[in-house]
């Protein structure tokens, strides 16, 4: 038999370990849950201004303008969707155990980064798809130049101003998500 213990066992045996608080956890599930309740509702709200805006519009467009509005809100509609889809987490969250929590806000942080990354593409994309309707309808002639020179001069101030503010915006989200998983794995150390 051995008399002798072994330092390491007593060190290992004096660690303390932190458990993570399941009231604090249950709070920000909750937080994030009715954020991402209001921000989806928005986004539904968002596409249906958007549908509507289009129907409106519809018979004053020519050709060209009606095709690509249809294309645009088709596209738009898998955005929601999708957008839809990356919330889920947190749309879900229910009561449940420490680990459950931690799981979910891993993976809704996780969703939050991808959703940032994607705010910052879409912003690029609508940029894109006005160029492009602008571009038609100069090419094909379904918009008047005079009326052309003006949409052009105020989407330009509009996304002057938006485009670089909303990838602010977007970049700042981005990395306060990359902070929060950084805490909630520190939490589990």
């Amino acid at each position: 038999m051995r008399d002798k213990q072994d330092p390491l066992a007593n060190i290992w045996q004096q660690q303390t370990v932190s458990i993570p608080d399941i009231a604090e956890l249950e709070k920000r599930c909750r937080k994030l849950q009715w954020q991402h309740r209001f921000f989806y509702s928005m986004d539904v709200v968002g596409f249906l201004v958007a549908l509507g805006t289009s129907v409106w519009a519809y018979e004053r467009l020519k050709w060209f303008g009606q095709i690509w509005m249809g294309v645009m809100m088709i596209l738009l509609l898998v955005f929601t969707l999708y957008v839809g889809w990356l919330r889920r987490h947190a749309l879900r969250i229910m009561r449940s155990s420490t680990d459950d929590y931690l799981h979910k806000l891993r993976a809704q942080f996780n969703n939050n980064i991808k959703l940032a990354q994607l705010t910052k593409t879409s912003i690029w994309m609508a940029l894109l798809a006005l160029v492009i309707f602008y571009f038609g309808g100069w090419f094909f002639d379904t918009i008047a130049p005079e009326k052309l020179l003006k949409k052009i001069a105020l989407s330009s101030v509009i996304f002057a101003v938006l485009i670089p503010s909303a990838w602010y915006w977007a970049h700042k989200r981005e990395q306060k998500f990359k902070n929060e998983i950084a805490n909630l794995n520190d939490m589990l150390k």
